[in-house]
């Protein structure tokens, strides 16, 4: 489920109240004579936190060690300074920080800053990595104070916040349930931990020794069995208790895609078939039980594998029986 609202504040206790209520306690300073004009926009899972904050003014905010929670913050425009006992670093449309949540912290916003703060659960956040790597890790994790956006591999965590971000904000998307929401949840840490160094980067992005083909093969039919749960990468690592890249890897040794494809080829043949089926269900109904929350994305990627839209499958359409590519293949 998600929780969106909206807030516009003129003063620094209302300001401060907000952000106190979604985030953490701290004091907030304007540091110019310019009027506050503080705005924040959040969406909410139930375990995750995001919100797009602007201030409009120089501000300072000051906290105490956050303990429970992770933050990341991504800039849209304008720049933070983040200082903690241990870094200080400077955040820009092509800089993201991290604010570690053992050590105190203060942070400054130019007037023109825009950004998503994320919050995320310790535990689940730990949890997220222990899965990827398939062993427990120790707390708390040693997040970079900085971290590039203009990179690749930054520009896609860029794009899969916008992604998340406008997922949760269509209130008839499949976020509104509780497995589509884990999905997004699942979707975000997963591509922070890849993106933002940390202790154990080097670990996640190594080798890894081979998956067995009986465990690709278990996961395969996982996957067949139950196409509607949580599947993303951290899941089956943690089915098969392996890391997350030696899922990856056995996944295009067995099938020749990647286990993401895998899944969604797998949910997109499940429709197919209730579609040819004439059980009457909406196809919207359809595509959000498979996990399919922007419909727009999820017609295009129908016909893309069977030649024609799911409309034109349930209107009996002379050509809308397509047949599939194999699993094994795209």
């Amino acid at each position: 489920m998600v929780a969106a609202f909206e807030v516009h504040a003129g003063t620094v206790d209302d300001a401060r109240r907000c952000i106190e209520e979604s985030y953490a306690s701290h004091e907030l300073h304007l540091l110019e004579r310019a009027p506050l004009r503080f705005r924040l926009r959040q969406l909410a899972t139930q375990r995750l936190t995001m919100a797009r904050v602007s201030y409009g003014a120089e501000v300072e905010l000051v906290g105490p060690p956050m303990l429970d929670y992770y933050h990341v913050n991504i800039p849209i425009s304008g720049y933070t300074t983040v200082r903690q006992h241990s870094s200080a670093a400077t955040s820009d449309p092509r800089t993201g920080i991290s604010i570690t949540p053992t050590e105190p912290v203060r942070v400054r916003w130019s007037p023109a800053a825009v950004q998503y703060p994320i919050k995320m659960p310790r535990v689940l956040f730990e949890e997220q990595l222990a899965a990827l790597l398939g062993h427990a890790v120790q707390s708390p994790l040693t997040l970079a104070p900085a971290f590039s956006l203009a990179s690749p591999a930054g520009r896609s965590l860029a794009s899969c916040i916008e992604f998340v971000w406008s997922e949760l904000d269509q209130p008839t998307a499949a976020a509104a349930t509780s497995a589509g929401a884990r999905q997004l949840e699942s979707l975000l840490m997963t591509r922070i931990l890849w993106v933002v160094p940390h202790s154990h980067s080097e670990e996640l992005a190594g080798d890894h020794r081979p998956v067995r083909t009986s465990r690709i093969d278990d996961l395969i039919a996982l996957i067949e069995s139950h196409p509607e749960e949580d599947l993303s990468i951290a899941t089956l690592a943690a089915r098969a208790g392996v890391s997350a890249r030696a899922v990856q890897l056995g996944f295009r040794r067995v099938t020749g895609v990647p286990p993401s494809t895998f899944v969604r080829n797998t949910r997109l043949d499940r429709v197919h078939a209730s579609l040819l089926e004439g059980t009457g269900e909406p196809i919207t109904d359809l595509a959000f039980h498979y996990g399919f929350g922007h419909l727009g994305r999820f017609a295009q990627q129908y016909r893309d594998r069977f030649g024609v839209l799911p409309s034109q499958t349930q209107r009996g359409n002379s050509s809308a029986g397509g047949h599939p590519a194999s699993h094994r293949g795209e």
